[in-house]
C-alpha cells in the first residue's frame, strides 16, 4: 500500500513542483530621440514569481517602421555606466559586455553572486545606446515621426538567455519590442522663415502699434 502511495503520489509531487517555474518577460521600452542627435532605449526584465539570476546573454536588432530620412542604429561605443543604476538586474560587480554592431547589438553578463528577482518588480536588463543618423543635406523635420522598432527576436529566433543561480537557462521567456520616434527639437531654416519669423514680425507691429496709440 505504502508503494501504492508513492508511485501515485511522487509523480504527481514532480508534476506540480516541476511547474512551479519563472516566467520571464523582456520588454523594451518605447522612447523617442532627436533628429540628428543620441538617446538611450531601457530593456526592462520582469518575473511572476521571485528567482535568482547568474547571467544573461541578449542580442537585439533595429528595424524601420515607417519613414525613410534617417537611420538608427547602436552607439559604436556604448555608456555602460547603466551598471551603476541601483535598478539594474546584476549591480556593477558583475562582467558586462555590449558588442554593437551598427542594426545589431549582442552582450552578456554574469557575476558569481546571484541577484534576486522579484515578482512582478522590474528591474533594468540594459540600456541600448542608439544613434540617429540624417543623410546628407536631410531635414530634421522631415525626418521627425520615423518610427524604428528594436526587438530582442532576430529572423524569428528567440536570442536572449537568463541563467539562474545554477547557471541554467530559465524557461519560458518572451521578448517585446519597442518603438522608438524620432523627433526635432530644433526649428529648420526653413520653419523660422515661414513660421516663426512672421509671427515675430507680426508681434512688433502689434506692440509698435500700441505705442503709437498712446503717445499723445
Amino acid at each position: 500500500m505504502r508503494f501504492l502511495l508513492t508511485a501515485v503520489l511522487l509523480p504527481c509531487f514532480l508534476l506540480i513542483c516541476g511547474s512551479v517555474q519563472a516566467d520571464l518577460i523582456i520588454g523594451v521600452q518605447d522612447a523617442s530621440v532627436q533628429a540628428g542627435g543620441a538617446g538611450f532605449v531601457d530593456v526592462l526584465i520582469t518575473s511572476n514569481s521571485d528567482v535568482l539570476v547568474s547571467g544573461f546573454d541578449l542580442s537585439f536588432e533595429i528595424t524601420p517602421t515607417s519613414g525613410n530620412h534617417g537611420t538608427l542604429a547602436f552607439n559604436a561605443s556604448p555608456d555602460t555606466s547603466y551598471v551603476n543604476d541601483p535598478a539594474y538586474l546584476l549591480g556593477n560587480t558583475g562582467f558586462l559586455t555590449l558588442l554593437p554592431g551598427g542594426l545589431s547589438l549582442t552582450g552578456s553578463d554574469l557575476d558569481i553572486n546571484n541577484h534576486a528577482l522579484q515578482n512582478g518588480i522590474s528591474r533594468l536588463l540594459a540600456r541600448l545606446h542608439v544613434v540617429h543618423e540624417l543623410p546628407p543635406g536631410g531635414s530634421a523635420a522631415l525626418a521627425a515621426g520615423d518610427v524604428f522598432t528594436i526587438s530582442a527576436v532576430i529572423a524569428g529566433i528567440d536570442v536572449i538567455s537568463v541563467f539562474d543561480e545554477n547557471f541554467s537557462p530559465i524557461t519560458p521567456l518572451s521578448g517585446l519590442s519597442g518603438t522608438i520616434t524620432v523627433s526635432s527639437a530644433v526649428p529648420e531654416p526653413g520653419t523660422w522663415a515661414t513660421g516663426v519669423l512672421p509671427a515675430l514680425c507680426a508681434l512688433w507691429q502689434r506692440r509698435h502699434s500700441r505705442r503709437q496709440t498712446t503717445v499723445p
